[in-house]
């Protein structure tokens, strides 16, 4: 009867009750750490949701499930809290998981699991250094802990006083000054010409054990540029268990 009683539930709303207890551990606002008595690793993994009660309702995506810890019977859950919830350092009361995508109440919008930087002004570098990367308004993100469907798009562009092959990249980076990989970076060029501006977009998988900041940096590989610009800067970091 218990059993037909927890099934009903289950299939009911998609929440599942946990029968053991849930402690808060850290916080690293957007993502948080809780402990899980017991050896959560059979039960739980990545992707799956988590819902609380502390004074209100709160809900999470489960980002990653740490090793059990035998000597403290207990296992480490990291939770990624979107724009509306924060996990408090105060009881966990009425916790629950579930497998399923959207069990009831879950909010499903893009825009609640996303960290993003939207920039729409004009900006430039005089007289860059040929190769050089420059982070141009100190643009940068800050990734949590997790898998990531990363977009980005921006409008770029190089001139030069005398015709000559142009061109403009945009690359996001874990450095201020470099590019990490070609994978996150984009480019425009010209054959011949004194300016060139246009859009660049890129879009790529980022998979994170620890929170990372990624820097937007812009380039020119052409010797004797004037300016090279970016504007209209949109960065959007979506989590990928959604």
């Amino acid at each position: 009867m218990v059993m037909l009683e927890t099934l009903k539930r289950y299939l009911g709303n998609g929440w599942v009750e946990f029968d053991t207890t849930c402690t808060y551990a850290s916080a690293d606002d957007p993502t948080y750490t809780m402990y899980v008595a017991g050896n959560a690793t059979t039960y739980l993994w990545a992707g799956m949701r988590f819902k609380c009660t502390q004074t209100t309702d709160r809900m999470f995506i489960i980002t990653a499930v740490g090793t059990y810890d035998s000597g403290n019977n207990r296992t480490p859950i990291t939770l990624y809290g979107g724009t509306d919830f924060d996990l408090a350092n105060a009881t966990i009361s009425n916790p629950y998981y579930s497998p399923v995508k959207c069990p009831y109440g879950f909010p499903m919008s893009p825009a609640k699991w996303t960290v993003s930087l939207v920039d729409d002004n004009s900006r430039a570098q005089a007289s860059p250094t040929q190769n050089a990367w420059y982070n141009l308004n100190s643009s940068s993100i800050s990734v949590p802990i997790g898998v990531w469907n990363v977009q980005f798009s921006a409008i770029t562009g190089a001139e030069k006083a005398t015709g000559d092959y142009l061109n403009s990249y945009i690359t996001l980076s874990t450095a201020n000054n470099s590019a990490s990989t070609s994978a996150y970076t984009s480019r425009l060029e010209s054959a011949l010409d004194t300016f060139i501006i246009g859009n660049v977009s890129k879009s790529f998988v980022l998979t994170l054990t620890s929170k990372t900041t990624y820097y937007v940096n812009t380039r020119t590989t052409t010797a004797s540029v004037t300016n090279i610009y970016r504007e209209n800067l949109q960065l959007f970091a979506t989590c990928a268990y959604l």
